[in-house]
């Protein structure tokens, strides 16, 4: 299982390379083919954006229940903001800043690598920056309360009862795609957190 946690581990590192690659060819197309190759670009830093949510856990070097991660889990939210920030100049002024962004994922990267998940890019790349929301516990929550009224509303549909817990077993999966959409891989790492070694 250790070349699992490891996999894991540098997944982020992946998906970096994946951006910054989609943001060179974004940076290189030119006329039509640059707006394909923008949300492609786009595309790929939403991968990086979420693997940011999980770099605390991702990179292991910080005990499951330390005072560390309330910070690191701000930082990391904060470091998507900035992200999020160049990204939308991609539609003003796309050649500056794909270079910005390209710039920014290699310090991500580098800084990962090096296990300074607390200091992903410097305080003055991320001045006046607020970070972006934390939604995870309200999507727990609607998420449960949507699988939970589906769950109940079985019963009711007038079923064999050999085949109410499936279908109350698949209200509750319906219910978190439906939540969580194409990462329900997250929801699944967030309950696991929430779960408990």
């Amino acid at each position: 299982m250790e070349w699992l946690r490891a996999a894991r581990r540098y997944a982020l590192v992946m998906e970096i390379a994946q951006a910054i690659s989609a943001c060179a060819a974004a940076y290189a197309a030119g006329g039509e083919q640059q707006g394909p190759a923008l949300r492609r670009a786009s595309r790929r830093l939403g991968a990086v954006t979420r693997g940011l949510r999980a770099a605390h856990r991702h990179r292991s070097s910080v005990p499951r229940l330390s005072h560390r991660r309330k910070a690191l889990r701000a930082h990391e939210r904060q470091v998507v903001a900035v992200l999020r920030n160049a990204e939308w100049r991609l539609d003003s002024e796309p050649q500056q800043a794909l270079r910005e962004l390209g710039d920014l994922l290699l310090t991500i990267a580098d800084r990962y690598c090096q296990a300074r998940i607390g200091a992903l890019l410097n305080p003055e790349q991320m001045n006046g920056v607020a970070p972006v929301p934390d939604r995870d516990a309200l999507r727990i929550i609607a998420a449960t309360v949507l699988g939970v009224g589906a769950a109940v509303a079985v019963p009711l549909l007038g079923l064999p009862e050999s085949t109410e817990p499936i279908m109350k077993a698949g209200c509750i999966v319906i219910a978190f795609t439906l939540v969580w959409g194409n990462r329900i891989r997250q929801a699944l790492d967030v309950i696991g957190i929430l779960r408990g070694p």
